[in-house]
């Protein structure tokens, strides 16, 4: 069987805008051997390449919805059906990206059969390196997470 394919979406350089590529460093020093690991700036052509022909795919970005920083998101699709679809204001930080890859995917008839969809809410996307607080807490709590169903 393949290994689950987990993409952390963002830039590591606007702060909590980081937090996918933070997540796949994470998992990548915790060594979870079941799961395939990598990094992408949310360019939809790029992201619907990399899970072409993968049977489940994760992926984590951070978004702007209003809730408050480091709110966990989840949202699951399976066989091109939502659980509860993605509201419109869940939008992630970089404008364009996950959702539009998603569309994509749909339209190509290139979806995964099992897509998850982590969502961590920003605080801070200024200029810089580091997460803030709160969402150094949701990476952490989500990484568990992760570990845990690799299991």
């Amino acid at each position: 069987m393949t290994p689950a394919l987990v993409i952390g979406v963002g830039n590591p350089y606007r702060r909590d805008d980081g937090v996918g590529i933070a997540v796949i460093e994470r998992l990548r020093e915790v060594g979870v051997p079941s799961l395939d690991l990598v990094e992408e700036s949310g360019e939809p052509v790029a992201l619907v390449q990399r899970w072409s022909g993968r049977d489940t795919v994760v992926l984590v970005d951070a978004v702007e919805s209003g809730a408050p920083a480091g709110t966990l998101h989840r949202f699951e699709c399976v066989g091109g059906e939502w659980d509860v679809a993605p509201p419109a204001a869940a939008v992630s930080t970089h404008g364009i990206g996950v959702a539009e890859a998603v569309a994509l995917g749909d339209a190509l008839e290139c979806l995964p059969r099992h897509l998850v969809l982590y969502g961590i809410e920003v605080g801070d996307v200024g200029n810089g390196v580091g997460l803030s607080p709160e969402v150094a807490a949701a990476l952490d709590t989500l990484v568990d997470d992760l570990v845990e169903a690799a299991r």
